[in-house]
């Protein structure tokens, strides 16, 4: 690899300063344009890999905030009562029947569970998670975990419902990283 020497007689020093690039950037330098596209493709990668940081942080922030919450929460047995169906755009499924096959509205499903709390009060929730197809049946008992202080405000004890959150902050978090370093490379800066 070869090098190429520039000055810039800026008066920032009390003498000029040579910078020493590749050949390659040499040549982008001296066309003006390719070295503007370079810089501004080199800043937008450090700015999505900035936001991916920032998600992957608050990922874990979540993380801790949720484990804590586990710790004070308290348990019951809850049922399901009602599974809500929440539309998906317009978008139409094909599902078997004992007819054979039909089109149907895409949908995902929404828990509707009833518990009681450690004083006797009935609690009815509706879980903030919906999933295709229902994981549980109407009346299947649940774990329920809530806030002896708020008891509405209660979580179904399963992997899905206490990390979904946490999980998918971190997840795109070192997708923008990724992404982020690969425009870094791919800009050759």
């Amino acid at each position: 690899m070869s090098f190429s020497s520039f000055k810039c007689n800026q008066p920032i020093f009390s003498s000029p300063i040579v910078f020493s690039l590749p050949d390659q950037h040499a040549n982008a330098i001296e066309s003006g344009k390719e070295f503007d596209l370079i810089v501004s493709n080199y800043l937008i990668s450090s700015l999505i890999i900035f936001a991916g940081i920032a998600l992957v942080g608050f990922g874990i922030f979540t993380f801790f905030r949720q484990r804590a919450q586990i710790a004070q929460f308290s348990r019951a047995d809850g049922v399901v009562t009602e599974l809500i169906p929440v539309r998906v755009g317009g978008e139409l499924v094909v599902s078997r029947t004992e007819e054979g096959m039909k089109m149907e509205k895409k949908v995902r499903y929404r828990l509707q569970i009833q518990f009681k709390t450690q004083t006797g009060r009935t609690i009815e929730f509706m879980s903030p998670i919906s999933t295709r197809p229902a994981r549980y049946k109407v009346g299947e008992r649940v774990e329920i975990l809530y806030d002896l202080q708020n008891p509405k405000q209660a979580q179904v004890n399963s992997f899905l419902h206490l990390w979904f959150a946490t999980l998918m902050f971190i997840f795109f978090g070192l997708f923008f990283v990724g992404m982020g370093l690969l425009g870094v490379v791919m800009s050759g800066v």
